[in-house]
């Protein structure tokens, strides 16, 4: 016979009935049993033989870890960047199982499978305007997970040219437990966007979407600017005369296409004259 906690309540309540159980040639019995419910799943068996002999109780334990690991990135909170830039990351990322909290060892029914030390942690921009686009950073070896302080720390850059226009995106910073639920991740952003949307999403739902995720997932905004300044000298005029006497110097300074400031040119920013 065997029985096992079908609902994780700490009762052995469900035998599995015997034309559900296959020998092979060996008599191995051979018996698939899905776990589902996010516990500590425990199974008993035994065998009786025609004679009423019965066998000692023989008896395993397996967890169940369904849900990916939380993660608040704690740096960088603002800032601009360019293409091919690093962006210093800290995040701190914990494996938590829901809704019990962590575990305290494998048998704990709270138990969370966890996050290696070293494993590899991932980030990408999440850009809504002028239209959606996702650009995933490079990180292979640059930003790994610190098991003691549990978070990711080291940095990502962004590709060159990562084909994202000059303004605001959204920053995201993931990683994977030991079994391989993905905490922020982009398959977790897609889906939701189709739930929501449908296979062919408009872009005002996408961008509804991401604002939601954007605030439940805690992300920060940060700028993205690619072009130089844009200088237009006004003092002196052109063609003036000087004879070595100072010079009054006055320029409009803008840093874009458009002639809209967008991010680096901050009052005090030094000026130079070739």
């Amino acid at each position: 016979e065997i029985w096992w906690d079908s609902n994780c309540d700490d009762t052995i309540d469900t035998k599995i009935e015997e034309e559900n159980v296959s020998t092979d040639a060996n008599c191995n019995l051979n018996k698939t049993i899905y776990f589902e419910e996010e516990c500590l799943h425990e199974i008993r068996w035994y065998a009786e033989d025609a004679l009423g002999n019965v066998e000692g109780v023989h008896v395993q334990q397996h967890k169940v870890d369904n849900t990916p690991p939380h993660i608040l990135i704690l740096k960088p909170v603002d800032g601009w960047y360019s293409d091919g830039e690093d962006i210093p990351i800290v995040a701190l990322a914990e494996d938590l199982s829901n809704p019990e909290g962590p575990c305290q060892g494998l048998f704990d029914k709270r138990c969370a499978v966890g996050i290696e030390e070293g494993r590899q942690c991932y980030a990408y921009l999440i850009d809504i305007l002028p239209e959606f686009k996702i650009v995933e950073l490079e990180t292979n070896g640059t930003l790994l997970y610190n098991a003691e302080a549990k978070e990711c720390q080291g940095y990502a850059t962004i590709p060159n040219p990562s084909g994202i226009p000059d303004g605001v995106v959204f920053l995201a910073v993931g990683v994977d437990d030991n079994l391989g639920n993905m905490g922020n991740s982009l398959e977790e952003l897609m889906k939701v966007i189709q739930m929501r949307c449908g296979s062919t999403p408009i872009p005002e739902c996408i961008a509804d979407v991401i604002q939601d995720i954007a605030m439940i997932w805690n992300l920060p905004k940060i700028g993205i600017d690619n072009h130089a300044p844009v200088v237009k000298i006004i003092k002196p005029e052109a063609g003036s005369l000087f004879g070595g006497e100072q010079v009054y110097v006055e320029a409009n300074v803008t840093d874009s296409e458009d002639g809209s400031i967008t991010s680096t040119i901050t009052s005090g920013t030094p000026c130079y004259i070739t």
